[in-house]
Formats: C-alpha cells, sequence, structure tokens
C-alpha cells in the first residue's frame, strides 16, 4: 500500500509522519490486497497557539448536530435501535 502523507500550515515532522503510517497500516491491514494508494491531508485548524478556537468549536458543534439527526432518523428504520445513554 502506497501512502501519501501532506500537511498545510505546520511542518511534517518524522514523529507525525511515523505516528500517522503506523496508524494507517494498523486501520487498513484487513484491506491490503484492496487497497493500493492512500492520501491523507492534515492540517492545523486551531491555528498558531491560542487562536483559532472558535472555528474548532463550531466544528464540534456541527459533528455533534449530525449524530443528533443520525439517531433521530434510526427509529424509522430500525425501530429496536435506541440512542446511547450518555
Amino acid at each position: 500500500m502506497q501512502m501519501d502523507i501532506q500537511s498545510q500550515g505546520f511542518v511534517l515532522t518524522d514523529g507525525i509522519n511515523d505516528y500517522v503510517t503506523q496508524r494507517l497500516a494498523f486501520g487498513l491491514s484487513h484491506g491490503d490486497e484492496a487497497i493500493s494508494r492512500v492520501n491523507v491531508r492534515l492540517s492545523d485548524i486551531n491555528g498558531p497557539r491560542g487562536g483559532g478556537a472558535g472555528r474548532a468549536g463550531r466544528t464540534m458543534a456541527r459533528r455533534l448536530s449530525r449524530q443528533r439527526q443520525f439517531w433521530r432518523s434510526l427509529p424509522a428504520a430500525y425501530p429496536t435501535v435506541k440512542e446511547p445513554s450518555r
């Protein structure tokens, strides 16, 4: 499997590169024969230290909203599935 790892807005260190490579190799090991190439783009959505927290908060809010929509839509298709307790 060929892996292409790129960074945007920060320096891709050997440590980050090794970590991403190990995680991908482990996570995709079940499909080695079917997966020939993986492209990874890493970016720092928070920006420099101490800044950009607003965007990260909006991203998390969108993710939680989608999760709630998903759990609300399940009972119609699968009546026995219930939302996990928090």
